[in-house]
């Protein structure tokens, strides 16, 4: 179920708190066209990492001038897409994507993404993307020896930050970075701040922001990329419980069977590294006993969350799993044939905050299947939280 209301609402505390940073809503995060209708009429813009989300950015009513091409690397032929499309704007981050995007005739600018801590967020991205700041120098003489123009410097402080001083060091980082490109002779005003924004933190990272911005010279514009601040809490899941039976080898506690699984929408879990929480929908009280909560996949490593202090379920209940737009439908399959949930809007000014109640399970560990590289064998991985 997805709400529009929730939508404006997490837009509208993005404005309270960084009012002078437009934010660029990463699509990867939930390309669902509803919720890009709802964001681009709130004038938020986006960023795109492939044909398919230039497409449907675009489809939704988007200007190619509102899209930035945020992939480092990406294939010519899109790279050739994107230029027919109208897109301004992509990054690069080393020599050979600069050289790539010119053999393509790329007819905009481009970012150079550089490689900041991210150390304290959840999913760190510097092992993948981003040249050390002191190569700035090099890429940015070699694009104007190429004739591509830099209009600034990106980065990402990674998924899910927890230490907002991350965004001040990294900030601080892009303005000397910025600084070095002016001397090559580019155009150089633009500070793409990444993502990695969650509503807990939000306001402890704006207050950094916003007070590093004054150290900065005030010509550097100021542009984010958030995915999961926008749409994590625009969709919520509802599923029904379809079997019970106790404990293995007469332990206390139940194990249930969920409908829905690991390879749906708590694909979360795996790829997102997420800890949702659940509520039953119903008043009565029930005894609380150990469970484990099943997909209903015939994989046995389909573990949705384990806790040893919840309520009893019964099988025909519905739980409620709040914040669940992020990372769920993208990333999910229709494995062994079971197909994706619809997606339900709310009436337009309905907001799903007034069933989202603490949750039942305070004590959940969730089981994670991990692929071990080399003899690719998978394990249960669990993780407390």
């Amino acid at each position: 179920m997805t709400s529009r209301a929730d939508v404006r609402a997490s837009v509208a505390t993005w404005k309270r708190h960084l009012p002078s940073i437009t934010p660029y809503y990463a699509v990867k995060s939930n390309p669902q066209p509803t919720l890009l209708q709802w964001l681009h009429r709130e004038g938020v813009r986006f960023d795109c990492a492939s044909v398919r989300e230039i497409e449907t950015a675009i489809d939704i009513g988007a200007s190619p001038l509102d899209i930035v091409y945020a992939n480092p690397c990406k294939r010519s032929s899109d790279i050739q897409y994107a230029n027919r499309a109208g897109v301004q704007r992509t990054v690069v981050d080393s020599i050979e994507e600069i050289d790539k995007v010119v053999d393509e005739q790329w007819h905009g600018d481009s970012l150079i993404r550089i490689r900041v801590d991210d150390a304290k967020s959840v999913v760190p991205f510097s092992r993948k993307f981003g040249i050390c700041p002191t190569q700035v120098g090099e890429l940015g003489r070699h694009a104007i020896r190429e004739g591509l123009p830099i209009a600034g410097i990106s980065f990402h402080v990674g998924s899910g930050c927890k230490d907002p001083s991350q965004y001040i060091k990294a900030i601080l980082s892009a303005s000397v970075s910025i600084a070095t490109l002016k001397q090559s002779g580019h155009p150089a005003h633009t500070i793409d701040i990444g993502g990695g924004f969650v509503e807990e933190d939000f306001q402890a990272a704006a207050t950094a922001i916003r007070t590093v911005r004054g150290y900065i010279p005030s010509d550097i514009r100021l542009i984010a990329e958030p995915g999961r601040f926008f749409s994590a809490g625009s969709q919520s899941l509802f599923v029904q419980v379809i079997g019970k039976k106790a404990m293995a080898d007469g332990k206390p506690g139940f194990r249930y069977t969920l409908d829905e699984s690991l390879y749906g929408q708590f694909s979360c879990i795996p790829f997102d590294c997420a800890r949702p929480t659940w509520r039953r929908i119903g008043e009565d009280v029930r005894k609380r006993t150990p469970a484990i909560l099943f997909g209903r996949t015939c994989d046995s490593v389909d573990v949705i969350g384990m806790t040893d202090d919840t309520e009893e379920l019964f099988e025909g209940d519905w739980l409620l799993f709040p914040n669940m737009g992020a990372y769920t439908s993208v990333t999910s399959s229709e494995f062994n044939g079971f197909p994706r949930p619809p997606v339900i809007a709310l009436p337009e000014n309905e907001s799903m905050k007034a069933l989202i109640l603490p949750s039942t399970t305070p004590n959940v560990t969730y089981v994670t299947p991990v692929i071990v590289p080399g003899n690719l064998s998978s394990y249960i991985s669990p993780v407390v939280v």
